[in-house]
């Protein structure tokens, strides 16, 4: 993976607050979804590369998210 890959699949981890285990449930899902030719790393993986990758952003509420909406295109 690259360190893209990982910086974003950290932020979804952040944003969603779920352990790495469901982060890669959620990868594997939205790629059956989206029927893309991906694979989606063990959730070790992203640990061991999470280490040496620096993920900074803001959010701008502390609610919990209602709605998510993934488009494919």
């Amino acid at each position: 993976m690259s360190d893209l890959d990982i910086a974003t699949a950290l932020i979804v981890k952040c944003v969603f607050s779920m352990p790495l285990r469901g982060l890669q449930r959620t990868h594997n899902f939205v790629v059956k979804l989206t029927q893309l030719l991906l694979s989606c790393p063990h959730y070790s993986c992203i640990n061991k590369q999470a280490k040496t990758i620096n993920v900074m952003f803001k959010t701008k509420n502390k609610e919990a998210i209602q709605y998510l909406v993934i488009h494919s295109t």
